[in-house]
């Protein structure tokens, strides 16, 4: 308690968070909950809903209903230009007819800073986003990697209480990506503050992120840690779009302490039950990460056993992706670390025998 009022725990708080374009609904009762300096990603397909709600948060769309707290105080009345919010866009937005100096310095120039302290602050600002010598340079001048962080400094200058980020690396590229995403989670460790980051790519979010928002069609499918959600998908529509999953459906034939048996297509499968059980008859999903799934011709008595056609791989450098066709003309993939200098399996269409333990395999897909 401070001053006898409660102290709020969370940056930022959405309420039902409900966009409507006419008859198509954006957004459907957005739920979001945002720590003390939290870095979450919002991660999702293209047209799912992530840049609108992005754009919400920032201001600059309204809702169709709900709420929208930042730290506590409700944000319904509150101008773009007072609002603890800074979007850094994906192009960035930055002024050509600016250096960088007079970029960075745009923002705080609208407030009540004078001079000195303003150029002050535009220098830490270059310190802390490593722009320094770089200051008096025409935005034509600068790479891909350094009008980034133009951008972030022009953002974080003015001190935001969250900042949000719309794809800002989708222009960058790979090598640079990568690069720029360490200092981004360096950034926001120094800073203190909360990164709202909107991507299709999970590899960025889960590389950056405390928490990962994944959104389908409007609403929010899953929440949670990367590693939560790349080995514990809560339903199919994230266990296809994250990582490298096979699913098999079918319906639940028998369930025991240790083990549930489910009756598929392509022959019985059993996963681990886990402290909810399906009911018997119900149709289920069981997941299987593609590097759990191995070829030999020895078996052990827990282990699943799939019977598949080899029709292709795609060479990925530090391993192979296998793929082959089921009896019932679904795709499985498998991840191998074959041996360096192996030659490339012909691909004649042979059958193979495919097998996985029950501890890696797991069901989603029921109430």
């Amino acid at each position: 308690m401070q001053g006898g009022k409660a102290v709020a725990t969370k940056d930022l708080e959405l309420i039902g968070i409900t966009r409507r374009f006419g008859e198509f609904v954006a957004l459907d009762g957005i739920d979001l909950e945002v720590g003390q300096g939290e870095f979450v990603a919002i991660m999702g397909p293209s047209g799912c809903g992530k840049t609108t709600l992005l754009r919400i948060m920032a201001g600059l769309e309204s809702t169709t209903s709900g709420r929208m707290l930042v730290k506590g105080r409700d944000l319904a009345a509150v101008p773009i230009h007072r609002r603890p919010t800074r979007l850094v866009w994906q192009d960035y937005a930055l002024f050509p007819h600016l250096n960088v100096f007079d970029n960075i310095a745009f923002g705080p120039r609208l407030g009540p800073h004078v001079p000195s302290e303003l150029r002050k602050k535009v220098l830490e600002m270059a310190d802390l986003v490593s722009l320094e010598g770089l200051l008096d340079r025409r935005i034509s001048q600068l790479s891909g990697g350094q009008k980034q962080r133009v951008a972030l400094a022009r953002a974080i200058i003015t001190e935001p209480e969250i900042l949000l980020l719309d794809e800002p690396l989708s222009a960058l590229d790979a090598h640079l990506r990568i690069r720029m995403q360490g200092e981004l989670r360096r950034l926001q460790q120094a800073l203190g503050i909360s990164f709202i980051y909107v991507t299709h790519n999970q590899n960025e979010a889960f590389s950056m992120a405390d928490r990962v928002a994944v959104l389908n069609k409007g609403r929010v499918e899953q929440v949670g840690t990367p590693e939560a959600i790349y080995h514990h998908p809560s339903s199919r529509f994230v266990a296809q779009f994250v990582g490298m999953n096979n699913l098999f459906s079918g319906k639940v034939a028998t369930v025991s302490e240790h083990y549930t048996e489910i009756a598929s297509d392509n022959g019985p499968i059993r996963a681990v039950t886990g402290s909810k059980s399906p009911r018997i008859g119900e149709t289920v999903h069981v997941v299987v990460q593609a590097d759990k799934i191995k070829r030999a011709t020895a078996h052990t008595s827990n282990e699943n056993r799939i019977n598949a056609i080899l029709r292709g791989r795609e060479f990925a450098g530090s391993h192979n992706v296998y793929l082959f066709d089921l009896p019932n003309g679904n795709e499985i993939k498998i991840v191998s670390e074959d041996e360096p200098g192996s030659p490339p399996e012909k691909l004649s269409g042979s059958p193979s025998d495919l097998y996985f333990s029950v501890r890696d395999a797991f069901i989603i897909g029921f109430q």
